[in-house]
């Protein structure tokens, strides 16, 4: 009878266990970002960058050892469609993604501008003049998305936005649409700097948010959201921000929106 018993409470602890480990492997985040330089990029086989050193302090405040993974654009966006407890960053906000995924910050500011190769004497005044001109743009990403609404239809999609510097100083594309926050940094990866090109047109101030996936542990959102909160409030958002752009003013405001 006491090998029953023992036996018994053998089975009723390790079914115990087996189901806590089971709901933590469930509400285990899984963060993405992509390379998207200087907010997030691979240097030297680690990851870095602006919005890679917020979230790893926040992952640090919170006692969380999840590793931060690099994938291209298109593959993290299907991923945080798809997958509940998934973090991707960093995301622009549209009415369409606020649908989708909670998003918090913003974590970054920046302009989306169209740059063509210097000595081009191509004059924007608005979108309706790009007619037939080629546009490049990072597949699935924010420009593709904004652009197409706006009824820009000769886009050139890259998966990464390396790509479209190179096809912009090969003259493959007309224009380039990217984030001033990180053309200078792409043009260097492609070997050549912001004096080989010129901004053209700005058609949006961009603001860069983390988001999770619908379906995502609330606590998980909220625990991050109050940390990004203390961060802005105790400096350290600041200092991180500073190290990157020493020459802007960082997002302070905190919200959340979406879902």
């Amino acid at each position: 009878m006491a090998c029953m018993n023992i036996n018994r409470i053998f089975l009723i602890v390790f079914f115990a266990l087996s189901y806590i480990s089971s709901l933590a492997y469930a509400n285990k985040l899984k963060i993405i970002t992509e390379e998207y330089a200087p907010i997030s990029f691979t240097e030297n086989g680690k990851v870095t960058g602006l919005a890679v050193e917020v979230v790893e302090e926040i992952l640090a405040k919170t006692n969380d050892k999840t590793k931060i993974q690099v994938l291209p654009w298109a593959r993290g966006y299907k991923m945080v469609e798809e997958r509940k407890n998934t973090v991707l960053f960093s995301m622009s906000a549209t009415p369409e993604r606020e649908k989708l995924f909670t998003l918090i910050g913003p974590i970054a500011i920046g302009k989306l501008s169209l740059y063509s190769i210097k000595g081009n004497n191509l004059s924007l005044s608005s979108l309706d003049e790009i007619g037939k001109l080629k546009v490049g743009v990072t597949r699935e990403g924010f420009a593709e998305q904004l652009l197409t609404k706006q009824g820009v239809t000769n886009l050139k999609q890259a998966i990464k936005p390396l790509t479209n510097a190179q096809k912009l100083m090969n003259k493959r594309i007309d224009l380039w649409a990217v984030s001033s926050v990180t053309v200078g940094d792409i043009l260097k990866q492609a070997g050549f700097s912001l004096l080989d090109i010129e901004k053209k047109y700005t058609f949006f101030e961009d603001k860069l948010y983390i988001c999770f996936s619908k379906n995502s542990d609330q606590k998980v959102v909220t625990l991050w959201l109050a940390t990004l909160k203390a961060m802005k409030q105790d400096g350290s958002f600041s200092t991180i921000y500073k190290r990157w752009f020493p020459t802007e003013e960082p997002p302070l405001e905190v919200e959340r929106i979406g879902i």
